[in-house]
């Protein structure tokens, strides 16, 4: 019937994600699941383009929540932008009172034309540019740790996915570790070339599974770029104050 994958996520933070991935085989079904979502890992960064450069009067506060009036309001925090720019960088948080980071699944980025009111700068009359769409950043990241079992007689393969290019981790059979303690070399993107919104995901692949074979993966992945938390210091040429962010300065 299937070869079933569960991924619990360990540790997720600006710089690196842990995954847990369990496998079960019902019959010899193969399996082509993602395991980690590049986009929906927290503090993944997306570049909002403005339909003006911002002013002294009118830009956001770095670290504020800012949210869009799309259908469904989409809540954001500020992670960078600079006076008398046309673009600034944000990340999904949960709500319009809680900054706790949340990934871009299955949420839309702020669609063109629409405000952002911000919890510090409050309203603004720049708005998303009625013709550039908001964007994902280009996302860079490398596998860096593997602890593995997989049982019976059949292998699984990790890899990098692509829209013309997929870029293989490894291919496990037994068990194991592959981590900075042997000298494991992390190992980067490669030649995968997906589209932007799945920039940076990672697959697993069953080869040969017969029922009840089994696989448990941990895998540590390190965020190279496309991920960050506030630049707080960038506040003070906005003119906000180091209190401006309760608890947050500069």
């Amino acid at each position: 019937m299937a070869y079933a994958i569960d991924t619990e996520t360990l540790v997720d933070t600006a710089t690196t994600t842990v995954l847990h991935s369990t496998g079960r085989a019902t019959d010899a079904t193969e399996v082509d699941a993602t395991i980690f979502d590049a986009s929906a890992s927290k503090y993944a960064l997306a570049t909002l383009t403005l339909s003006a450069a911002t002013t002294a009067s009118d830009r956001w506060c770095i670290g504020e929540i800012i949210s869009s009036n799309d259908g469904t309001a989409i809540h954001m925090v500020v992670q960078d932008q600079v006076l008398g720019g046309t673009t600034m960088q944000v990340y999904r948080c949960t709500s319009g009172t809680d900054d706790t980071p949340l990934g871009w699944s299955g949420t839309t980025l702020p669609g063109t034309t629409k405000t952002l009111t911000g919890s510090v700068s409050g309203t603004h009359t720049i708005t998303t540019s009625g013709t550039v769409a908001s964007a994902m950043v280009a996302r860079d990241i490398t596998v860096s740790g593997l602890k593995w079992v997989v049982a019976g007689g059949h292998s699984v393969r990790y890899f990098f996915t692509g829209g013309t290019a997929s870029q293989d981790i490894a291919c496990m059979v037994g068990g194991g570790i592959w981590d900075s303690t042997n000298h494991f070399i992390p190992v980067g993107m490669g030649s995968a070339a997906p589209a932007a919104v799945t920039l940076g995901d990672i697959k697993a692949a069953s080869h040969g599974a017969a029922a009840s074979d089994t696989m448990t993966v941990q895998m540590t992945v390190k965020k190279i770029s496309g991920y960050n938390t506030p630049n707080y210091e960038g506040n003070g040429k906005l003119g906000f104050g180091q209190s401006a962010i309760s608890g947050k300065g500069y």
